[in-house]
């Protein structure tokens, strides 16, 4: 495995499907082209049970797992979990196995929501971007895991919000690869009932043009065949970050 890259940052776009990455994501498009790509099968595409998404990436899919933020925090590395009020929950509670006490070196940002404006995706999407690269400038954190808000929770025009993502998502990478991090984008749930298929970019200077499995970019995202399942970003993250996967951890890493 390569160095550690720092940060690790861990982007999660939730409700991001292949449809609409295709369609509508040009510089998320253009990635694929250059790094690796995977697709990933998430369990639970309705609404009211997308915390236990989030369940499966902090504890891969089993109850007796150590949360993967303990881990990180007992390597003695650092951690930051990063949302607006939307989905604060879902990243600190529930990414850490139901547990409300956060561990040594992990800090979780709550960003308030603009409750009063129309466009009230658009203005959590640019905080959240502008919180997540004053971050990385500090240079500090070992691990970032920061989620843009629900996508179908919106009143604004989907194809506008989708630009306004692809856009904010293109400064993130940015900047962590000046810092010569690496970033896992990926998203909870597509919520698709029938074939809840999420994408998984696996994005760092050492991972260009690269790829870990036999996938051809020119072929029609939304036709590809899935690579594994989002509780396996588990065992992946802990083995970018070189550090040791506890035995009870079943699910196998992605690379």
């Amino acid at each position: 495995m390569i160095d550690r890259p720092k940060p690790l940052c861990l982007i999660i776009i939730s409700g991001l499907n292949l449809n609409d990455l295709s369609a509508n994501f040009s510089y998320l498009n253009s990635l694929v082209q250059s790094y690796p790509f995977l697709v990933l099968k998430s369990h639970y595409a309705s609404r009211k049970d997308l915390f236990k998404n989030y369940l499966d990436m902090g504890r891969g899919n089993q109850e007796n797992n150590i949360p993967l933020a303990q881990v990180i925090s007992d390597a003695d590395l650092s951690q930051l979990h990063l949302a607006t009020i939307n989905s604060y929950a879902y990243i600190s509670y529930y990414f850490n196995s139901q547990k409300r006490t956060k561990h040594k070196k992990e800090d979780w940002l709550k960003l308030n929501n603009n409750l009063i404006s129309d466009n009230f995706s658009i203005y959590n999407t640019k905080k959240i971007t502008q919180q997540a690269i004053k971050e990385v400038g500090r240079a500090y954190y070992d691990f970032m895991l920061i989620n843009y808000d629900d996508l179908l929770d919106t009143t604004d025009n989907f194809k506008y919000i989708f630009k306004i993502i692809d856009k904010n998502i293109k400064k993130l990478v940015e900047i962590v690869l000046s810092y010569n991090g690496g970033l896992l984008i990926t998203a909870d749930s597509g919520f698709n009932q029938e074939k809840n298929l999420v994408p998984l970019f696996l994005i760092s200077k050492a991972w260009k043009n690269k790829s870990f499995i036999d996938f051809n970019y020119k072929q029609d995202l939304k036709n590809q065949k899935f690579s594994g399942e989002i509780n396996q970003l588990y065992p992946t993250i802990l083995k970018i970050l070189g550090l040791s996967i506890p035995d009870s951890v079943k699910t196998k890493s992605l690379i």
